[in-house]
């Protein structure tokens, strides 16, 4: 039976690259500074398919196949970390805007949104699966 990396690894391997682009863009310029929709899906979905070929491959031929705990563990803490970053930052470009007595893009208050209503989903699902 073929094995393949847990979810949290494969997101992780999808978002970190996917995102890369955009920031480069942002920091060398050309050209990177308009990445296109297969330098944005694609290659990542592609790297995270590679990355499970490669786990699986070496797991078959037992050279590894085993997800340290310390490593899930790291990734949750870096994820709640990312987190607690992201919606800060969401608050200080609030902060810019009320300062600069602007109305936020809607964009804005949709990552908002979608960023407390992931919280409260995650507190509220974990607070249920508790208590079932």
């Amino acid at each position: 039976m073929r094995r393949w990396l847990p979810a949290t690894y494969n997101v992780l391997l999808f978002l970190v690259p996917a995102l890369l682009y955009p920031i480069m863009g942002r920091f060398i310029g050309e050209p990177f500074t308009e990445p296109t929709i297969v330098e944005l899906t694609v290659v990542p979905a592609a790297i995270v398919l590679g990355g499970n070929v490669a786990y699986a491959v070496r797991a078959e031929h037992g050279d590894s196949g085993v997800v340290d705990e310390r490593d899930l563990r790291n990734i949750h803490t870096a994820l709640a970390g990312t987190g607690v970053v992201l919606l800060g930052s969401l608050v200080a470009v609030y902060v810019g805007y009320a300062t600069a007595t602007r109305a936020a893009p809607a964009a804005v208050d949709y990552i908002a949104v979608a960023g407390v209503a992931t919280v409260f989903a995650i507190l509220g699902g974990t607070e249920l699966q508790q208590r079932l």
